[in-house]
């Protein structure tokens, strides 16, 4: 999956404006894809989503522009970030 961005990005030539990362995922936890993100895409933002406020500190250490929690209002989220 982490391929694949990096594949997407490069066609679309780092046109992406925010990437928002899911930090339970089955394969690979968001931590992990975000360490390999900021190896290799350096201008991506990522933003953390989980229902879980104990990982922001984690998020955040790692690489990770933001965080916010999944219960967040999408009209707040939009206001807020565009």
């Amino acid at each position: 999956m982490v391929m694949k961005l990096f594949d997407f990005a490069t066609v679309n030539e780092e046109k992406y404006d925010l990437c928002l990362m899911d930090i339970d995922m089955p394969k690979m936890n968001g931590l992990e894809a975000t360490e390999i993100i900021r190896q290799r895409l350096k201008y991506l933002p990522v933003m953390a989503v989980t229902g879980d406020a104990r990982y922001k500190r984690k998020c955040l250490r790692i690489g990770m522009d933001d965080f916010i929690r999944m219960t967040m209002d999408r009209q707040k989220f939009f206001l807020y970030y565009y």
